[in-house]
């Protein structure tokens, strides 16, 4: 009986894992223009990635990686990307800092209540 509430919510909380979709597209469309003109160029990124980065659906990649450097600044570094968490504006930042949080804290419960269902059966 408790294996299935338990294995219920966590489908519900997988399937609500399809509403991140639509917060990571406000993301990436919120993306300032400013930005994507300083830092979405070579030598930061390569002629392939580029291209590939430029359309949908993987312009959420590009988005990934621009949520990346402010959480990890060894990313700045890597990519060269030096100033550009200073380059953006605060609302920005907060809404990228936001979204990155609750994606990995839903991503956490819905494990927890994996390895839950695992070890209750």
């Amino acid at each position: 009986m408790l294996v299935g509430v338990v294995a219920e919510i966590g489908l519900i909380l997988m399937l609500s894992g399809l509403l991140w979709i639509p917060a990571l597209l406000v993301v990436t469309l919120l993306t300032p223009k400013k930005l994507l003109e300083k830092y979405f160029k070579q030598p930061h990124f390569n002629a392939g990635e580029l291209v590939a980065f430029s359309s949908f659906p993987t312009f959420f990649m590009r988005t990934a990686l621009f949520c990346r450097l402010y959480l990890t600044p060894k990313a700045v570094k890597g990519r060269k990307l030096f100033g550009f968490v200073e380059d953006s504006p605060m609302w920005y930042r907060v809404s990228v800092i936001v979204a990155s949080i609750g994606l990995v804290i839903h991503c956490l419960i819905v494990a927890l209540i994996g390895i839950a269902v695992f070890f209750l059966e």
